[in-house]
């Protein structure tokens, strides 16, 4: 789901709206909707905000410092091609079940 999209789904939710009404006080398809709800599309920012509008609500923006670490943490995954990170994936996922196996071991029986 995209940020926008999901911005969108969730106005229109504290809204009570289906994507159907929302389209129609949009101007625009439920199909549409349904694309920027889902992440298929990005909305414009502006369709946020009208869509927003649409639901009775406001959108605020916030803006926050970002750790230094952290930052790099997120710039060294988002450098990393898509097999390197199938290959972490399938790493973490051979760990969790090594440790699940583990707690299961670990138990006591009775």
């Amino acid at each position: 789901m995209s940020r926008g999209g999901s911005v969108m789904r969730e106005a229109r939710r504290r809204a009570e709206l289906t994507q159907v009404q929302l389209a129609r006080r949009l101007g625009t398809s439920q199909a549409a909707v349904w694309r920027w709800e889902r992440g298929v599309v990005e909305p414009p920012w502006s369709t946020v905000l009208r869509a927003a509008s649409a639901c009775g609500l406001a959108v605020c923006v916030s803006l926050q410092g970002v750790d230094p670490d952290e930052w790099r943490l997120v710039e060294a995954g988002r450098n990393r091609s898509p097999a390197d990170r199938l290959h972490e994936l399938e790493r973490y996922s051979r760990f969790v079940r090594a440790g699940r196996k583990a707690m299961r071991r670990a138990q006591p029986r009775g």
